[in-house]
């Protein structure tokens, strides 16, 4: 049971099971002890309390208390079907180098990069990112090694036909203008979830608006 939640050894759960409940799990198993675990609001943990009658209009988006910092190996790919091609790539990768057997413990994301410049546009650029270990070596020179800051970020999930997306994004762009934020500096971001091992299945999202306080030093609005 003690790997099974995570932790290195038998004793380091007992030390944890004791300090929480008062007792050893040999205890609670002889004398057959009941011990109620406070119930954990995970919405509390990982996002901030927001305003009611905004939370009511808008209740699919959410304010993240941060998004920590990631290291990420990342592709870009400028020309048609940017996100099928570049998620392509990104893919092979893994493949080849074997880290495609942790899909399941990575995270994926993507944004424009250069956005188009002009409606209807069909070239232009989308970056892929996917989470590594601080110690992953890359060697393919396609593949980039970069640093995802710490962020405020919005965020609105998705799920559907792509093509779709930009309507939920419209939806966060009018949520700014009635929150208590603006906009920030960092990058916006569409994270893939549930991928397969090919990552071709783009059905859903988590959509990152970076955000900021508008109580911020130089905040003209």
């Amino acid at each position: 049971m003690a790997i099974k939640y995570g932790y290195r050894s038998h004793e380091a759960f007992t030390r944890a099971f004791t300090k929480e409940t008062g007792f050893s799990p040999q205890q609670v198993r002889i004398k057959n002890r009941q011990y109620y675990f406070e119930k954990a609001n995970i919405m509390d943990k990982f996002f901030q309390i927001q305003d009611e009658k905004l939370l009511t209009k808008y209740p699919e988006i959410r304010v993240m208390k941060e998004l920590e910092p990631l290291s990420v190996a990342s592709y870009c790919y400028v020309g048609r079907n940017q996100e099928i091609n570049a998620w392509s790539v990104m893919n092979k990768w893994l493949k080849k180098t074997g880290l495609i057997q942790k899909i399941r413990g990575m995270r994926f994301f993507g944004f424009n990069n250069p956005s188009p410049t002009e409606e209807g546009q069909q070239e232009y650029g989308y970056e892929v990112w996917a989470t590594i270990e601080s110690n992953t070596r890359i060697e393919d020179p396609a593949i980039k090694r970069k640093k995802l800051p710490a962020g405020l970020y919005a965020i609105c999930h998705f799920e559907g036909n792509p093509e779709n997306l930009p309507y939920t994004w419209m939806r966060m762009s009018e949520w700014i203008q009635e929150s208590a934020y603006v906009y920030g500096d960092h990058q916006w971001l569409e994270e893939h979830l549930d991928f397969n091992e090919d990552m071709n299945n783009f059905c859903s999202f988590d959509l990152y608006l970076p955000i900021k306080p508008k109580t911020d030093p130089g905040d003209a609005s």
